[in-house]
């Protein structure tokens, strides 16, 4: 027994022996001088420690290139930050070249939109700046067909509903056509501004002498192709009226005051008129150039049949109208009358 541990001490102080000397081994490479005590294993730790040796080499090595890299990356386009690359480094780097050349792209397409903005603004967008997209041209002509579209259903959808609108006061429901033919008057206008800028001073002396000359062969043309109308208000060429838009000459409401004046009919004479021609007669009467015991009866007043009719017969010689049409006279007096006799400018009744 004391044999055996004499042998056993003399190996534990041989392992002693040999620690300071490998401490001191390990301490110049790469553990800041200090001592290491290793266990029984010291071997397998001091394997290890290789291994992770070389790998710490090849870190170091990889850090030291993404500095490197790092470094050129921030002399293009970083602005001199330096960017830790991680180890998928190419894939990142590849998805920024295509970022920016995206961007590039895209500032491509920027730049060329002032450009376009500002030949449009040139041509007719009153200076203003507009974004077109990308397929701006293609809209821009689907866009004008659709709405020049809207506007031709527009007006023939009003015209053919004024022309078959019959009715005494047809020529009030003409007013919505001639707005839309205004509008396609300004679209025209436009059209040669935008394309045919040395024709605007020939078309606007052709409209000038169209919107003199019109009225007179329009009113020629009336004349010769149509039929005269049913209605004639005393004094007034019917096609005359409608066709002249001015009417600084026009006087025959003036002229049919006059004539009822001049003619003697009785005091207390009722007459039956439309809403057209009774407001001339309504407005000398109270200007005092009528007699105030006439008295006028029209549709203004929506009276009753049998009112109507008994105010007629109330008058000294049976009552008088002034056109004794349909759609002129109620249809109860037309009914009623065996005739009409004509006296001046009005008819008188025979009950």
């Amino acid at each position: 027994n004391v044999e055996r541990r004499t042998q056993n001490a003399e190996v534990e102080n041989g392992k002693n022996a040999q620690l300071p000397t490998l401490n001191a081994q390990r301490s110049s490479v790469g553990t800041g001088g200090a001592s290491v005590c290793l266990p029984e294993n010291a071997e397998r730790r001091t394997s290890n420690a290789e291994r992770r040796t070389p790998n710490a080499e090849v870190e170091n090595g990889k850090n030291v290139q993404l500095s490197t890299f790092n470094a050129q990356r921030s002399s293009t386009g970083t602005g001199g930050a330096s960017v830790c690359l991680p180890e998928n480094a190419e894939r990142r780097t590849s998805n920024v070249e295509r970022r920016t050349q995206n961007a590039e792209v895209e500032n491509g397409k920027n730049a060329q939109l002032p450009t376009l903005n500002a030949q449009r603004s040139s041509t007719g967008t009153g200076g203003a700046s507009v974004c077109l997209p990308e397929n701006a041209e293609r809209r821009t002509p689907n866009a004008e067909r659709r709405s020049g579209a809207a506007l031709l259903a527009l007006t023939v959808l009003h015209a053919f509903f004024w022309v078959r609108y019959l009715v005494p006061d047809q020529a009030t429901f003409l007013l919505p056509t001639l707005g839309l033919l205004a509008v396609w008057a300004g679209v025209g206008a436009a059209r040669v501004l935008r394309e045919r800028r040395g024709w605007f001073a020939p078309s606007v002396a052709v409209s000038l002498a169209c919107s003199v000359l019109a009225p007179h062969a329009v009113c020629r043309t009336a004349e010769r192709l149509l039929p005269p109308r049913s209605r004639v208000l005393p004094f007034r060429d019917e096609f005359a009226y409608w066709a002249y838009p001015w009417k600084h000459n026009e006087n025959s409401a003036e002229r049919f005051v006059e004539a009822v004046a001049r003619e003697r009919y009785p005091e207390g004479m009722v007459v039956w008129a439309d809403t057209t021609a009774v407001a001339p007669l309504m407005a000398a009467q109270a200007m005092g150039r009528l007699p105030a015991s006439w008295r006028w009866l029209s549709y203004w007043q929506n009276e009753e049949d049998e009112v109507i009719i008994q105010r007629l017969q109330t008058s000294p010689d049976g009552g008088y109208v002034v056109s004794p049409l349909r759609c002129y006279v109620p249809e109860v007096v037309l009914e009623q009358a065996q005739s009409f006799e004509r006296r001046g400018v009005l008819h008188r009744i025979v009950w």
